[in-house]
């Protein structure tokens, strides 16, 4: 066989068993521009959601934050599997902050559908008011969508809750796996930060409240 004939073959047997340089190099650019823009999706992402707490908080008024609270409360259900209604009641430093979890049927125009509802004060006492009364809904079934997490009260730095029994007997925590159903009522009281002026337009977030749990087991 000719030396060219050998050169050829040479030639085919490199270019259907492997990769030329330049091949490599288009590769290994296609792979940058799919990483770069992964990149730039996940970083809209990312900002995205942390910007919505903000957002969410600015679009809606104190009138219209409490109604949602309100209207979520009432909504409480027991027909949710695996979101069961439990006050938590904290004392820290003196500091009462209590803790609510509950699941809803549907939670309304922004967040239709069943939801899981946690309410709680996220405060840093050595930091001025940046957080508050906080409401994080988790779309069920768990995992289905991320949880949005709203401001209610930002200058909120205490939640007391307590739960209507039977008529005239409240009581400071409620179980629901222990009692078996909901509470008749729950009662709202959020205390702004001492010392600081409740921000104007803000006021009607810390009238104290008594809200009927409307929902039953089972519906």
């Amino acid at each position: 066989m000719s030396r060219g004939r050998l050169a050829g073959a040479a030639r085919c047997g490199a270019s259907s068993g492997g990769f030329t340089l330049v091949e490599l190099i288009v590769a290994l650019a296609i792979a940058g521009f799919v990483a770069l823009a992964a990149q730039q999706v996940l970083a809209t992402a990312l900002d995205a959601r942390a910007r919505s707490r903000t957002q969410r908080e600015l679009a809606l008024s104190a009138s219209a934050r409490r109604g949602a609270l309100e209207a979520w409360l009432r909504a409480a259900t027991l027909s949710v599997p695996g979101a069961p209604f439990i006050a938590v009641r904290r004392d820290e430093g003196g500091s009462r902050a209590d803790e609510l979890t509950f699941a809803v049927a549907d939670a309304g125009a922004l967040y239709p559908g069943p939801h899981r509802i946690r309410v709680w004060v996220d405060r840093n006492p050595a930091i001025p008011p940046d957080d508050g009364l906080v409401v994080e809904l988790l779309p069920l079934p768990a995992g289905s969508a991320p949880a949005d997490t709203l401001v209610l009260a930002p200058a909120a730095a205490r939640l007391w809750l307590r739960y209507l029994d039977a008529p005239g007997r409240w009581v400071e925590a409620w179980d629901a796996e222990e009692a078996g159903r909901l509470p008749l009522a729950i009662e709202l009281r959020i205390a702004p930060v001492p010392g600081l002026a409740v921000p104007t337009g803000e006021e009607l977030m810390f009238a104290p409240d008594v809200v009927s749990v409307i929902a039953e087991a089972g519906r």
